[in-house]
C-alpha cells in the first residue's frame, strides 16, 4: 500500500515545514510528499526546496499563479502515484499514525475513501477548542453528508 500526501500550500513560509515533518514522521511511511505551491509570493518554495534536497519524496510542484486551495489540491492528485491519497493542509499537522490508521481502516472494509476526525486549534490561544465530531457521535462507520462534514468542520461549528 503507498501513499501520497498532498499538501496545497499559498505563502505558508512560517508552517509548511511542520506540516511536512509531521508527513515525514507518520508510522506508515508515505511515498512521497507533493507539495503545490500556488503562486507563493513569500519564502514557501524555497522552504520546500531546502527540505526536499535532503528528502527525495519530497516533490514541490510550482504553479504560476495563485488558483485557490482546491485547485492546488487537483494539480497534487493529477501528479500523486500512491494508491492512497491523503490531503493536509499547510498549516496542519498529521498525528503520528494518522496514515496507518485511515488506509487499515481503508482497506480491511474494502472502501475507496477513507476519513477522520478533525481537532480544530487555536495557535493565539496555544489550546485545542473543540473537536469537529464528538466522539460519541461516531461509530465504526458514520454515514455522514459533505454538508454536515464541513459545518463540522468550520471553528465556530456551522
Amino acid at each position: 500500500m503507498s501513499v501520497s500526501v498532498v499538501i496545497p500550500a499559498y505563502n505558508v513560509a512560517a508552517c509548511i515545514e511542520r506540516a511536512i515533518h509531521s508527513a515525514l514522521d507518520q508510522s506508515l511511511q508515505p511515498t512521497e510528499i507533493i507539495v503545490v505551491d500556488d503562486g507563493s509570493t513569500d519564502a514557501t518554495p524555497d522552504v520546500v526546496s531546502r527540505l526536499s534536497r535532503d528528502e527525495a519524496r519530497i516533490k514541490l510542484v510550482r504553479q504560476a499563479r495563485n488558483a485557490g486551495p482546491a485547485a492546488a489540491r487537483n494539480t497534487g492528485i493529477g501528479v500523486a502515484s500512491g494508491e492512497w491519497i491523503a490531503i493536509l493542509d499547510a498549516d496542519d499537522v498529521f498525528l503520528r499514525d494518522h496514515l496507518r490508521y485511515l488506509v487499515d481502516a481503508a482497506e480491511c472494509r474494502e472502501l475507496t475513501f477513507a476519513a477522520d476526525n478533525v481537532t480544530l486549534y487555536d495557535s493565539t490561544a496555544q489550546r485545542l477548542v473543540r473537536i469537529g465530531f464528538e466522539p460519541g457521535r461516531i461509530g465504526s462507520c458514520l454515514n455522514l453528508d459533505r454538508y454536515t462534514f464541513v459545518r463540522n468542520s468550520m471553528l465556530d461549528g456551522g
